[in-house]
């Protein structure tokens, strides 16, 4: 499901935050950007930024940006595939935060990513090995 389907204006126009608000809910989320971004890479190592920024409803230039961040801090490897990226996330990498600094993001990342999920498209191990 994209940031508009959820009912999230696109490309960084309006927030989770603010989409919360007007909805009822307090307005907190439970993953930061980067998450949602490094999330979108390990369910498609091919994905483009424009997908990225649809998906998690920000807009390019902060895709871009959080990206180059996960790159340089060593979560997400990009390598160039022609006039594409491909991206590879470092499952090994750890949580950045001290209360978890001693776990692996891989455990995380698998269990957002390979969650049951009906009707939404996203790629599994399963499929992806097909």
């Amino acid at each position: 499901m994209t940031a508009s389907e959820a009912g999230f204006k696109g490309r960084g126009s309006q927030t989770a935050n603010q989409a919360a608000d007007t909805d009822g809910r307090s307005n907190w989320v439970f993953l930061s950007n980067h998450g949602n971004v490094l999330l979108c890479i390990a369910r498609d190592p091919r994905i483009r930024i424009s997908e990225i920024s649809d998906n998690v409803g920000i807009g390019e230039r902060a895709a871009q940006k959080i990206v180059a961040d996960l790159v340089a801090d060593g979560y997400v490897v990009r390598t160039k595939e022609g006039r594409r990226n491909h991206y590879q996330v470092n499952a090994k990498a750890r949580l950045r935060h001290p209360l978890f600094a001693d776990l692996e993001i891989g455990p995380l990342i698998d269990a957002l990513r390979d969650g049951n999920r009906t009707g939404s498209g996203v790629r599994t191990r399963t499929s992806q090995a097909k």
